[in-house]
């Protein structure tokens, strides 16, 4: 009984929040993506979208930080073509980086972000979203 609560709180504990995403380019045109986890702690920073084999067309995953910051990210254990839009405490995007399946170079953006979306490659500029569009969530 008791391994079987420790258990259920483990499964509980990392799952991720699931929000809709809403983004509008500089053109006006709005987006949606449906499904987009939230990593919104240290652990499921570092864990990101690693060791997944695929990622929905309307899927993605919003890393929220508590305050702004100039990290980088990489693509270590990842194994799908990201790309990786850096967004202000406006909800504006000020960069967008691509990211290749398992590579560890270090993907800084020039600004600080307080935001990050990742989707897959191409996301972003099959869709003319590009720096400047505007994103929120809910």
């Amino acid at each position: 009984m008791l391994f079987l609560l420790f258990f259920l709180t483990s499964c509980h504990a990392s799952s991720l929040e699931i929000v809709k995403v809403t983004i509008i380019s500089s053109e006006g045109q709005t987006y949606r993506l449906e499904k987009v986890e939230v990593a919104n702690t240290t652990d499921k920073h570092e864990k990101g979208l690693m060791h997944r084999k695929s990622l929905d067309s309307d899927s993605g995953m919003l890393f929220i930080y508590p305050k702004d910051r100039l990290g980088s990210f990489w693509m270590k254990n990842t194994l799908v073509p990201l790309a990786i839009a850096f967004i202000d405490a406006h909800g504006t995007i000020i960069e967008i980086l691509h990211g290749e399946p398992l590579d560890v170079t270090l993907l800084t953006p020039s600004h600080p972000y307080l935001t990050v979306l990742e989707v897959n490659e191409g996301w972003f500029s099959n869709r003319n979203i590009s720096v400047g569009a505007k994103v929120s969530w809910k």
